[in-house]
């Protein structure tokens, strides 16, 4: 039985390494969101240390969270948050950076001011919209390079795509930030006097991939990203040229310092996510478990180990929440792919949550605004098709979202559409960090 389970592995882990070799082959043949009225900042009372602050957030609805950064001080409990005079709960504090806050569940659109040690500061009109929908995106590969496509689902279940970033570098990952409307994306090339690749990280407007700025460049591939705007950090994983052992470092959301976390690491690493609640890194490595930094120290501690899956696909983890989502795979064409559910300390046993819809499942992503868990089914036979769907938690039941996408390794959700009367799970963190 040992055996066959580990032939199942291995050629499982064949198939992941053929779609990467597709995709390094396509590389190859290539190398040669804000409601605020814009503007709109009368001032109440002219301080220093209000009048640098703006809204980040390019769109807002009821319950939705928004960030403001600037001078916020540097105690939170001396800043106050207002919507319709309506104080928002604060969910993270960077002293002098940003406060993100959770409006109302009732929000409407109307004056959004801020107070810190009693003085006032008008940010303009906020706009809420009640039906907000937001993009997924997605990275496909063909002939003339990598793209990486915006889709939308309407209310009406109408769909529409549009590739807003090309290359003709290899981009193996990205990572969304609804907080900021902002997306991020590694494209790698080689250098064509040495030879060496090359790797970027790419900051650019989500909306249409436009004002693309350059945050980090460096020699070492990079194969796996993660953002948290909540704490201003861009995580990702390089290789060592010269080695190929791995370092998990940080820099911030416009570059600057870089942090190495872990370095060592010899195992591939795949899907990255950042929860709040434990201020901590997880990933996947050597596609048989999942790990997690602790970024307060940067311990590095297993979650799930090797004897709890045959091989993993992708992985989303709740970023305000207990919960971590896994897929795990089998063997190909077999039927017996499922995502299954823990907790995101290990302590509670893997249990399986979707057993339908599920196949060569490469990436996930965790909706935390309407509780809806995202994944992109990919394929390891050669045909351009894949696909992505969605459920609830409470009660599963699979969503087909897109369909038909081409040769594919990574996802992101940054906005969902909210089905009528559905409960919003309400956040009351309030990290300072």
């Amino acid at each position: 039985m040992k055996t066959i389970l580990k032939q199942n592995v291995l050629n499982k882990t064949a198939g992941i390494v053929k779609l990467s070799t597709i995709l390094a082959c396509v590389f190859a043949l290539n190398l040669l969101f804000v409601g605020c009225s814009d503007e709109e900042t009368d001032i109440m009372e002219e301080t220093s240390s209000l009048s640098d602050l703006e809204v980040v957030t390019p769109k807002a609805a009821p319950g939705s969270l928004l960030q403001i950064k600037g001078d916020v001080g540097t105690d939170k409990n001396a800043l106050h948050v207002k919507q319709n005079g309506e104080e928002a709960d604060i969910v993270a504090f960077n002293a002098n950076s940003s406060v993100t806050v959770r409006l109302s569940e009732d929000a409407v659109s109307g004056p959004l001011t801020v107070e810190i040690d009693g003085r006032e500061l008008f940010l303009g009109g906020l706009d809420i919209f009640e039906n907000l929908v937001l993009p997924v995106y997605w990275i496909e590969a063909d002939a003339n390079g990598f793209s990486i496509f915006k889709g939308v689902r309407s209310l009406s279940g109408n769909t529409s795509r549009i590739p807003i970033v090309n290359s003709t570098g290899f981009i193996p990952a990205l990572a969304a930030s609804p907080l900021t409307g902002e997306l991020y994306y590694v494209v790698q090339d080689v250098d064509p006097e040495t030879s060496q690749t090359i790797s970027g990280i790419v900051k650019v407007n989500a909306e249409d991939g436009s004002n693309a700025q350059t945050i980090l460049q460096t020699d070492g591939p990079i194969n796996a990203l993660a953002v948290s705007a909540l704490i201003d950090k861009v995580f990702y994983a390089e290789t060592n040229s010269s080695d190929f052992s791995i370092a998990i470092k940080k820099t911030g959301t416009n570059g600057g310092t870089v942090d190495i976390l872990q370095e060592g690491i010899l195992n591939d690493i795949s899907e990255m996510d950042y929860n709040l609640l434990t201020h901590s890194l997880y990933f996947i490595e050597g596609r048989n478990k999942v790990n997690k930094i602790r970024l307060n120290d940067n311990a590095l501690r297993t979650v799930y180990d090797d004897q709890n899956f045959r091989i993993i696909g992708g992985m989303a983890v709740d970023a305000f929440g207990a919960d971590i989502y896994v897929a795990d795979l089998g063997e190909p064409g077999d039927g017996s792919d499922v995502i299954l559910k823990g907790s995101i300390d290990g302590t509670a046993p893997l249990s399986t949550m979707v057993d339908t819809n599920v196949s060569a499942t490469l990436s996930m992503d965790f909706d935390n605004l309407f509780r809806k868990l995202y994944w992109l089914n990919s394929s390891f036979t050669g045909e351009p098709v894949g696909s992505i769907y969605r459920t609830g938690l409470d009660t599963v039941s699979p969503e087909l979202i897109f369909d038909e996408i081409g040769l594919s390794l990574g996802m992101e959700v940054t906005g969902r559409t909210e089905n009528p009367g559905e409960k919003k799970k309400k956040i009351t963190t309030g990290i300072s960090l």
